[in-house]
């Protein structure tokens, strides 16, 4: 029921998806599959992808990814606020180029 939900909102010019679960509920295999599923063009970023090069910041990974057709999945993404400053900047930078973006976090 969640994966055709999430299908239905693939098809929608904006999308902005946040699923928010416990550890190991499901939450990345469910959006890989509804994005495989949905035959679009995705990238899986996690966050060991967006901090392993620290000459590059992962506003820039992240960044080079948003075009039109992309969508843009950022597992775990919880684990990108530790409260730096640097993160509220990453997700500034993100957002102000309007990707269609998943984003899956643990919940509280």
């Amino acid at each position: 029921m969640i994966k055709e939900y999430i299908l239905s909102l693939l098809e929608q010019k904006k999308i902005r998806i946040l699923v928010e679960g416990p550890p190991l509920c499901g939450k990345t295999s469910m959006i890989l599959s509804a994005l495989k599923d949905s035959k679009k063009n995705y990238v899986h970023l996690t966050v060991n992808e967006l901090f392993c090069n620290p000459s590059v910041s992962p506003a820039s990974i992240a960044v080079s990814h948003i075009s039109e057709d992309k969508i843009i999945f950022i597992d775990d993404i919880e684990n990108i606020f530790p409260a730096r400053e640097v993160d509220f900047n990453f997700m500034q930078r993100v957002l102000s180029k309007k990707p269609k973006l998943i984003a899956a976090c643990r919940s509280a």
